[in-house]
């Protein structure tokens, strides 16, 4: 099992879907495709802390966090990538679902 931690995310541990922890992005997302007919649903920054300055700030280190389901949503994958193009599992499931971000309070 593999423990990966981000800044404002749980903690999860997982059994891995990819055939290593980590891989080039691009294998991973031929693998994730051939496998689980999987394809990128989502994709967002995220800062990654590494360690702390001098002064105590933090130090950071932009990741992209990408998340891939299958057409019909029965499985998803999420991913962190590093600046090197390096992803790594982060969690997977089951039942993935869409849904339109509503803003603002219906009147």
């Amino acid at each position: 099992m593999k423990l990966l931690a981000l800044a404002a995310l749980p903690f999860i541990a997982c059994t891995p879907v990819l055939a290593a922890p980590c891989a080039p992005y691009d294998d991973a997302l031929e693998q994730l495709a051939t496998r689980h007919g999987e394809k990128p649903v989502l994709r967002a920054v995220v800062p990654v802390k590494i360690g702390m300055n001098a002064d105590g700030s933090p130090i950071e280190v932009m990741h992209m966090l990408s998340v891939l389901a299958s057409e019909n949503g029965e499985t998803w994958t999420m991913l962190i990538v590093d600046p090197n193009k390096r992803a790594c599992q982060f969690g997977h499931g089951y039942n993935w679902e869409s849904v339109k971000a509503e803003y603002g309070v219906a009147g």
